[in-house]
């Protein structure tokens, strides 16, 4: 598409990957000019202005006009183009990595405004790319046509498995082993959780720790602290590298390296699928390929049947997502206040026996409430991973011996978990806070059903019974007469 001979808007998920496609394509011939424009927020030397793009849409030397525009900035160089007098049919629509939207949405939310865009193109004007395709539970993707390409010999590679009961004391461990046999090689790991890599770079030897960097998305740069970094000319900046998910796909790595991805049944979003484990190992683009690939996961301790939670689970959302399609124009005309959006949105969230998902519930891009079909996507693939990769040790193996891969097992160091491995404690403080959000939703409720005349008094009498809940409640009695109550009740929610 950056080569072809139309107008192309082209988006991708990342800046980094933005920026590389931009450079790529070079400059014009004679100039100082790159064909294509990056639109972004600022990175590394690009940066957008006003007059700047308006001097690329007016250049005649460029005959076909490229832009190259990361998922958030959608809307804007859209209405950029349209304010120069353009209009967004002269363009052809690409949106590429499609299947990360699934993924990334459930932390990046305005990602689904692509699609809402997406469909404002003609059909002929249009398409969605990834590598790897996943199903898409939204009716409008189910009737786009559909094209897939496949190869003629399977891409197999060799693989080392090594299945632990102590993800961050395993993954330590290996890395020092890689280390001491390979002293010059550069090592990269694929782990997402900033927590769990913080944890493991905190059992590395202490010499190892300031070889260390971290890269994950904008938005969570503070919590990795002294690690964090980012990519400069495509190249790993330190010797043993961490990236999470935002790195997954899109980034194209020059390096050679040690590949070392990590599959955490802590928590679902943490959970590789196969098709994962492919693009990550594709984001080397070295000529002589990996130095070497590995892949340590743990898995679930009970087999459940999830054929029959997985048709159930698709019962109760096909029900839900019915009504708030049927209900939508109600829900507008009791809930009009955008301040009530959130509470609202917040209350769309499917608990269902031990899942939990993002809301199913969202704002389009012209601020209407809509079905969230990206994050019943992200629920129903971690489901159908945890099904069929992680329920027994073999599982995965013979997944990856399916496609042609070559395996080869590695004896753990580590099979059960080791005291004080940090995750122990975090799943505590979760189910601690799960526990109270359901308690103080609880409370909500029942002020709801009261009048607003009653809600002070049974705030008042609800602590004596909720006496864990006393600040809140307290809170909530000094200012409801003054705040309206969806309002309230959100932001002391999340004050507490």
């Amino acid at each position: 598409e950056l080569k072809a001979k139309r107008h192309s808007i082209i988006v991708v998920p990342t800046r980094a990957l933005a920026v590389s496609k931009v450079r790529s394509t070079g400059y014009i011939e004679g100039t100082d000019k790159f064909k294509c424009y990056y639109f972004g927020s600022k990175y590394q030397m690009f940066e957008n202005n006003p007059k700047s793009l308006k001097k690329y849409i007016e250049d005649q030397q460029i005959a076909y006009k490229k832009f190259v525009v990361v998922s958030d900035s959608l809307g804007k160089l859209i209405d950029k183009i349209e304010e120069s007098g353009r209009k967004r049919e002269e363009f052809f629509l690409l949106v590429d990595e499609i299947d990360s939207y699934q993924y990334d949405n459930t932390y990046r939310p305005n990602m689904e405004k692509v699609i809402d865009y997406y469909f404002t193109f003609p059909q002929k004007k249009r398409c969605m790319l990834s590598a790897t395709v996943n199903e898409f539970y939204n009716p409008r993707i189910q009737d786009e046509p559909f094209i897939n390409l496949e190869f003629d010999r399977p891409n197999s590679r060799s693989i080392r498995l090594i299945h632990t009961g102590s993800i961050f004391h395993e993954l330590a461990q290996y890395i020092m082993f890689l280390n001491r046999e390979c002293p010059n090689d550069k090592i990269l790991v694929a782990y997402n959780s900033i927590t769990g890599i913080t944890d493991t770079i905190n059992l590395l030897d202490e010499p190892l720790r300031p070889q260390c960097a971290l890269y994950c998305s904008e938005n969570s740069k503070d919590k990795p602290g002294e690690y964090y970094a980012e990519f400069s000319e495509n190249r790993l900046q330190k010797r043993i590298n961490f990236i999470t998910c935002t790195y997954f796909v899109g980034v194209d790595i020059l390096d050679q390296y040690h590949l070392i991805s990590v599959s955490d049944v802590s928590h679902l979003y943490s959970v590789l699928s196969i098709d994962k484990f492919t693009q990550i190992a594709g984001r080397c683009r070295h000529k002589e390929g990996l130095l070497s690939e590995t892949v340590i996961y743990s898995t679930f301790k009970k087999a459940v049947d999830y054929k029959k939670d997985e048709a159930e689970l698709l019962g109760t959302i096909y029900r839900m997502t019915k009504w708030l399609e049927e209900d939508r124009i109600r829900i507008e005309k009791f809930f009009p206040d955008v301040a009530f959006d959130k509470g609202i949105i917040e209350k769309s969230k499917l608990r269902y026996k031990q899942y939990t998902s993002e809301p199913l519930l969202r704002r389009n891009f012209n601020g209407e409430l809509d079905i969230s079909y990206l994050n019943i996507d992200a629920l129903l693939i971690s489901i159908e991973i945890r099904q069929n990769l992680y329920i027994h040790p073999d599982a995965l193996r013979y997944e990856l011996e399916q496609r042609d891969h070559r395996i080869t097992v590695i004896k753990p160091q580590f099979r059960e978990r080791q005291p004080g491995e940090g995750q122990d404690i975090q799943d505590a403080r979760e189910e601690i806070n799960q526990n109270v959000e359901k308690a103080i939703d609880g409370i909500i409720e029942e002020l709801r059903l009261c009048s607003p005349e009653e809600r002070g008094a049974k705030a008042d009498m609800l602590i004596l019974e909720r006496r864990q809940h006393e600040d809140f409640l307290r809170l909530f009695i000094r200012f409801h007469e003054y705040v309206p109550f969806e309002s309230l009740v959100r932001v002391l929610k999340q004050k507490r």
